[in-house]
Formats: C-alpha cells, structure tokens, sequence
C-alpha cells in the first residue's frame, strides 16, 4: 500500500506543477520546472520499474508524458 500512497502523492504533486507551468508567471514557471524534474527522479527512483532511459528523458522535458508514467503505474499497482 505504501508504494501506491507515494505514487498518489507523485500524482498530486504532478497536477500542481502542471498548474504553476500555465500560469503564465515566470517566476512561478521556472520554480515549477525544478520540482517537475524533482518529481520525476523521486518517480524513477522509487517506480522506476521496468522504465528505461528514454523513458525517463522524455518525462523530465514533457509533464504530459510524465503523468501518463505515473497513471500507469498507478493503474499497474492497483491490479497488484
């Protein structure tokens, strides 16, 4: 259960970057830049199964692919 509570929690996060890249402040923007590319370390780090570099390269330069990674994951574990 814990894996899914962090992946929930990754999920969360990933909503509120999502949000702070739109706002269109561009101080906002480049704050929300570093904690999507947190974000996605802190996911290939404790999710990082079976997901191989690409992967990872593409999540950390496009948050929609990012929150695709994590749904799966997401979906993967609740069938687990």
């Amino acid at each position: 259960m814990q894996k899914l509570e962090s992946l929930l929690e990754i999920r969360e996060a990933a909503e509120y970057v999502f949000n702070a890249l739109l706002c269109g402040c561009i101080q906002m923007s480049f704050e929300a830049g570093r904690a999507h590319r947190a974000l996605v370390d802190r996911f290939f780090l404790e999710h990082s199964d079976g997901a191989d570099r690409g992967q990872y390269e593409e999540a950390r330069l496009d948050i929609f692919h990012f929150i695709r990674l994590i749904d799966r994951a997401i979906e993967e574990q609740g069938r687990g």
